[in-house]
């Protein structure tokens, strides 16, 4: 059985995020950012992951662009406001964040 994902994603490394659309319409402010362990890949995810884990789990989609696109570009916004609605959205191929 893999480990709760989220929690993992809580003990690594500060990588830099990015709040697309004020974080989404949803219950849980969404952020953009990657992870360590996912160098090529984009992750769309609540702000607050201390409230995830337990019995509140967050259910992962895992996204695919199709046409051998390796970016999350087009997506965005959708990706974002996704996750705010409680979901770890694990989309494929990298992201220029905006941020200096």
């Amino acid at each position: 059985m893999l480990p709760f994902f989220s929690e993992n994603l809580a003990s690594e490394a500060p990588t830099p995020t990015e709040v697309i659309e004020n974080g989404g319409k949803g219950n849980f402010p969404a952020i953009m950012t990657s992870a360590t362990s996912l160098p090529t890949h984009t992750l769309f995810q609540p702000q607050d992951l201390s409230k995830c884990g337990g019995a509140n789990k967050l259910p992962i989609i895992a996204w695919g662009n199709g046409a051998c696109f390796d970016s999350p570009w087009e997506h965005v916004n959708f990706l974002n406001e996704v996750a705010s609605h409680g979901f770890l959205v694990i989309a494929i191929g990298t992201w220029k964040s905006s941020l200096p």
